[in-house]
């Protein structure tokens, strides 16, 4: 079935209500269904230039000025919020936050943030979703006479909004979204309007039914499944067939982690795509909404529930296509907290190391596991009672490979996930160099000792005090020997010995290294002087 909007008209400055007469009416009977006590019937009659007041054809159209009407006003609720939602009211000064259960009236501004979405309800039984970044107008709230004609209009400055207008029996009801681009209307029927505030450009998406699309002149009837694209000033574009859904078959039933990674199959004709989740028990209302370049998106920040998912692609016009939709259930709570200390892939110089991790929301209480194997099969530690966001083991670990993770556990005492696995490896620092041999001649210190593990380096310094803190010399060296000039002074010498990642062991003990002999000596005390001295 088609529905058309019957769009407001100026006579003699003022708007009218076009009515289309049903079977059995009359003109008595609409002055007393819809006029004000000081309307005649005659003054009707001639408005109209009919013949009869009683003899009206069926489909005539009658035209009401609208300060002959009765008119009541139509009320407008906020159904649910999410996110950052305000409203500036009429003459206040500053926007306030809307909560679930407010009213609106005509003249008053809703804007929704970045992440803030929020479902309307209307007297009529219509609803409108206004998702994030959008400002709207609240133009119009009324219905008329006794059957309450609904009549509303809206001024969307930017964003999105969709609309599920709610059947009524009369022809002649009103639903105007209005933009800086043009507007679209419709009754019984559900569509999408975009609005582009600085471009201006208008997208409607018909899902249900069928509606009126105007501006630059024209308008434009847009069938169910298709859309169209209206730049400011210019007719609207002939209707584009919507994208059908996407496929959404590799969906879980139940999330146990997150965040959530939800992916599909590309679409051909996509060039991106909108993803958006809402309480599955809720009217629409969004806790996502986003727009993604790839058939994927990454969701952090929901708390556990019953969620419906869905994802439309967006062709080249920017129309967004047909919704496919999935139901799951989140149940992560409460959060695995974030592993700090071990990271993964560490190297642990301490045979009793510390863990520490991230305080997790609404975590009273941790269990901590430490296992040889990422199956923790055999924890060598599980302690299931920790008040505190830190653990260290009791007794010293051998150097090699080890895991590590963290649950957390409510008020409630649900026990949450273990967090992701995290692996380290315990490596002692490296002992000094072993077996260091010292051959002194007049000229030179010529250094050997016992090679260590491969990719060892070694560090030696020479120094005028004990306490090292005059060096004299300094050399780093991958082999297992060393010549040096030998000093002309007393000195102390000491090494150590550097592993593959460079991380230094203790220093040896010093060596005192004596200065060669000034005064002539016996040539059996120098063969003594040149003997290898193993210290």
């Amino acid at each position: 079935m088609v529905f058309l909007l019957c769009l407001p008209v100026a006579v003699s400055g003022s708007e009218e209500l076009v009515y289309t007469v049903q079977p059995g009416d009359t003109l008595d009977k609409l002055v007393e269904e819809y006029g004000v006590d000081s309307v005649q019937v005659e003054e009707l009659r001639r408005f109209n230039r009919l013949k009869s007041a009683r003899e009206i054809p069926p489909g005539t159209k009658i035209r009401f000025r609208l300060g002959w009407l009765k008119i009541k006003p139509l009320q407008a609720r906020a159904l649910d919020v999410s996110g950052p939602v305000t409203v500036r009211r009429v003459g206040a000064s500053k926007p306030q936050a809307v909560t679930r259960g407010d009213r609106f009236k005509p003249g008053e501004v809703l804007q929704t943030g970045k992440n803030g979405s929020i479902m309307l309800a209307f007297g009529d039984g219509s609803h409108l979703l206004l998702q994030g970044n959008s400002t709207m107008t609240f133009e119009i709230l009324e219905a008329y006479g006794d059957r309450e004609i609904p009549n509303i209009r809206l001024h969307l400055r930017r964003g999105r909004v969709e609309s599920v207008v709610a059947p009524n029996s009369s022809p002649d009801r009103r639903f105007e979204i209005r933009t800086p681009a043009g507007s679209a209307g419709a009754r019984g029927t559900r569509f999408r309007v975009g609005a582009d505030g600085e471009a201006p450009r208008l997208r409607t998406e018909v899902i249900h039914g069928t509606v009126a699309v105007a501006g630059g002149g024209k308008e434009l009837p847009v069938e169910e499944r298709f859309g169209t694209v209206m730049e400011g000033g210019q007719p609207p574009i002939p209707p584009q067939p919507l994208l059908s859904a996407p496929e959404l078959d590799a969906m879980k039933a139940r999330y146990r982690r997150l965040p959530l990674h939800f992916s599909w199959s590309e679409q051909p004709g996509a060039e991106s795509y909108r993803v958006q989740i809402a309480p599955a028990s809720a009217a629409g209302v969004l806790r996502v909404d986003a727009v993604t370049a790839t058939p994927s998106l990454k969701v952090s920040g929901l708390e556990d529930g019953s969620y419906q998912l869905s994802v439309r692609g967006i062709d080249s016009h920017g129309l967004e296509g047909l919704d496919a939709r999935h139901l799951f259930v989140l149940d992560a709570h409460p959060l695995p907290p974030v592993l700090a200390v071990p990271a993964s892939g560490d190297r642990v110089r301490q045979e009793r190391p510390t863990f520490r991790w991230q305080p997790s929301p609404g975590a009273v209480a941790y269990r901590f596991q430490l296992a040889a194997s990422s199956a923790f099969e055999e924890p060598l530690v599980d302690n299931g009672n920790l008040g505190s966001e830190y653990f260290s083991v009791p007794e010293a670990l051998p150097p090699k490979r080890y895991y590590w993770r963290v649950a957390s556990r409510d008020e409630a005492g649900k026990w949450g996930l273990f967090s992701e696995i995290s692996v380290f490896d315990i490596s002692l620092p490296p002992a000094p160099p072993a077996d260091i041999s010292i051959r002194k001649t007049a000229a030179e210190l010529r250094l050997r000792w016992q090679k260590g593990k491969p990719g060892y380096r070694y560090h030696l310094q020479l120094a005028n005090d004990a306490g090292f803190t005059r060096l004299y010399a300094e050399q780093e060296t991958a082999h297992t020997h060393l010549t040096l000039p030998r000093p002309q002074q007393r000195v102390y010498m000491r090494m150590r010995t550097l592993d593959v990642d460079g991380f230094p062991g203790p220093f040896n003990q010093p060596i005192e290294i004596v200065p060669p002999l000034t005064t002539p000596v016996p040539l059996f005390l120098l063969g003594i002087a040149g003997l290898v001295l193993i210290l």
